[in-house]
């Protein structure tokens, strides 16, 4: 007999428990609690409950502002295999010759 992890849409089951575990997840990097949360997305703290304990899932517009409040991709936070942020990877670049540029005076 399947349980409800096997089919998470039943009764009992967490069908939105990927939300739940990445908004628990952006969370501790961020060092927020739940309760930041609400106040900065003005989400009730038992709504956001819900969607941390995978009961419910966040309409369009709770995803976007939980995604805003704690900076990471909205895609991500559906579960989706991207980037948790926006934020450009740091590429070095690569100091080929270096060369002398003459002065001419002092420099004190």
């Amino acid at each position: 007999m399947a349980n409800a992890v096997d089919k998470p849409f039943e009764k009992g089951g967490r069908p939105y428990a990927v939300i739940g575990d990445k908004i628990k997840e952006a969370l501790k990097v961020r060092g927020m609690t739940q309760t930041e949360l609400a106040e900065a997305t003005k989400i009730p703290k038992a709504t956001l409950n819900f969607y941390v304990n995978g009961r419910t899932g966040p309409k369009q517009d709770a995803l976007y502002l939980i995604a805003q409040a704690l900076r990471v991709r909205p895609d991500w936070l559906m579960g989706y295999d991207v980037p948790m942020t926006h934020e450009p990877a740091i590429e070095t670049v690569p100091i080929h010759d270096t060369f002398r540029i003459p002065l001419l005076g002092r420099v004190a």
